[in-house]
């Protein structure tokens, strides 16, 4: 039997567990003949499983008649990406469109507007062959190749084209996006900020696949805190292993520290990094602990905790007590700190 769990970024493996409420929401709206939500966003922790998600969603529309899916590098230019989609032989031919009528030529465009202006014949033929064209677009981060597509999308949907929009990316570059003016729709975007995962489901697939006992599945999951990646990585090394989870705690730490926590520990702000090695010396993970072992002003204190609670680093527990949403965290940490590996 080939391991069920993966350690790719992106790809949805072949035991993936759904996150059968916030996507189920998205699938039902962009299903509704006049949808009252026209962009979602999937936002989360690096790891938390947005690019599995998104997948997920598309997967779904592509096997539908009256859906179109577009899925879009922010990278590379993405009206020429659009437009080479939408001008391919075999699609108007399924359509029943002629470029010919259309007065659009299929050669390379050589400018912004011009590319804009074809998409847009494209967009107004499609619509009025009773289909909707479903945008993906996966790592959004607040570029000009991106602003300059969405001020677009904007455009298009004040035309009522039948469009709708699926993104994923890091909280913070959606809401640096959302301060443009010039992007209205996406003020109005809902966000979905996909949080743990089930830790009865991870059990259960964790007996299912690795035949445990409900302790052993039960431990295991409750070590992974609910996290998506740590659920691969952990489910990945006891299955090619055939340890107990207990035995493989440095090759973990060794995967999520290379594939995930260096990332998540270069982006934070040195302030962020200052108040977090203060929690990792309290005794507790309490204000008055934190207070005490940081000599922080409580304020300043209490803006940086809201802060890391936002990118999901910390979870409020309630009456002053927080935990860290990520397993070992902490441990890792404070490792890699005292090795010299990660500095402020």
């Amino acid at each position: 039997m080939e391991n069920p769990y993966s350690l790719v970024f992106g790809k949805m493996p072949g035991n993936y567990i759904d996150r059968e409420l916030e996507l189920n929401e998205i699938i039902e709206t962009y299903l509704e003949q006049e949808p009252s939500i026209r962009a979602y966003a999937l936002t989360g922790l690096r790891g938390c499983g947005k690019t599995v998600a998104l997948s997920f969603v598309e997967k779904y529309f592509r096997k539908r008649e009256d859906f179109i899916v577009i899925s879009l590098n922010s990278d590379l230019d993405m009206f020429e990406q659009t437009l080479e989609y939408l001008s391919q032989k075999k699609l108007l031919d399924e359509l029943k469109i002629s470029v010919s009528v259309l007065g659009v030529t299929l050669e390379k465009t050589q400018s912004m507007e011009s590319a804009n202006h074809k998409i847009e014949q494209y967009l107004e033929c499609i619509t009025k062959k009773k289909k909707r064209i479903l945008f993906t677009i996966d790592e959004i981060s607040n570029t000009q190749n991106i602003k300059a597509f969405f001020q677009s999308f904007n455009i298009w949907l004040r035309k009522d084209y039948d469009i709708v929009i699926l993104m994923a990316g890091l909280k913070n570059n959606i809401l640096s996006l959302q301060k443009d003016d010039r992007i209205s729709f996406l003020k109005r975007a809902e966000k979905k900020d996909l949080k743990q995962l089930s830790l009865n489901s991870i059990m259960l697939d964790y007996q299912k696949n690795l035949q445990l006992t409900d302790k052993e599945a039960g431990d295991m999951a409750l070590f992974t805190k609910g996290y998506s990646y740590a659920f691969q990585v952990l489910g990945y090394l006891c299955f090619r292993t055939k340890k107990n989870y207990k035995e493989v705690i440095d090759q973990f730490d060794e995967k999520m520290t290379n594939n995930v926590y260096d990332i998540i520990w270069e982006d934070m702000s040195q302030k962020e990094k200052e108040i977090l090695q203060a929690m990792f010396q309290a005794k507790e993970l309490t204000t008055r602990e934190i207070l005490c072992v940081s000599q922080m002003n409580k304020n300043t204190y209490n803006e940086y905790r809201r802060i890391l609670i936002s990118k999901d680093i910390l979870i409020d527990k309630g009456y002053g007590k927080i935990d860290f949403t990520l397993p070992r965290f902490k441990e890792i940490a404070c490792r890699n700190i005292e090795l010299g590996f990660w500095t402020n």
